[in-house]
């Protein structure tokens, strides 16, 4: 479903950010990191969601859901679409050349107080084959995953250096950035930049 509402409008920035509390169930997600559990918690914990459970989507900083509720999906992206944009963020690739390090330069119009620019290296689309656990013999396809994430405090311009995970090509990467209020965890502005 993630994959699908992407490609609905090009105003929708789809990140999947994989957690690593199933991995002691007998198979580690090659993609899970412990920073996006708490990314998850910190979500619960401004939702004033006593739980954190998969899948659960959260649009625009504001709402979370069960992730695969398409019906409540599609009506929150649609309401978050018309919501108004106070904030311009424009992001670049700088040149370098260097195939395992991508430096983005991005520039804000505003910069809102208590904000935090966010910065996602994506795979587009990844498959794995799990070995063990609930899905044991199964391969997974995933829609754009959170490879690496680097968070700075947001000025009107600065350079995000991200690193490229081994064997990843950049015709398979994006980049997305986003605007984050820190305290009400809700999305100011976010842009896309992909890669040829």
């Amino acid at each position: 479903m993630l994959g699908e509402l992407s490609d609905v409008d090009q105003r929708i920035f789809a990140l999947s950010f994989h957690v690593d509390y199933w991995n002691r169930l007998g198979w580690v997600d090659p993609f899970s990191q412990k920073a996006f559990s708490q990314r998850q918690r910190r979500y619960a914990q401004v939702l004033k969601d006593r739980r954190v459970y998969t899948p659960e989507m959260v649009v625009n900083g504001k709402d979370g859901f069960v992730g695969s509720d398409r019906q409540r999906a599609k009506h929150r992206i649609a309401q978050a679409l018309r919501d108004t944009v106070d904030v311009s963020l424009d992001l670049t690739t700088q040149s370098g050349g260097n195939a395992t390090r991508l430096q983005v330069v991005y520039r804000l119009d505003v910069v809102p107080e208590n904000a935090v620019l966010h910065v996602a290296l994506v795979e587009k689309m990844a498959q794995v084959q799990v070995p063990r656990g609930e899905n044991a013999g199964r391969s997974l396809q995933h829609h754009h995953v959170v490879r690496e994430f680097v968070s700075v405090k947001a000025d009107t311009m600065g350079v995000v250096r991200l690193k490229i995970p081994d064997g990843l090509e950049r015709e398979k990467i994006d980049v997305i950035g986003f605007v984050q209020d820190k305290v009400s965890m809700s999305i100011l502005a976010a842009n896309f930049l992909g890669q040829e």
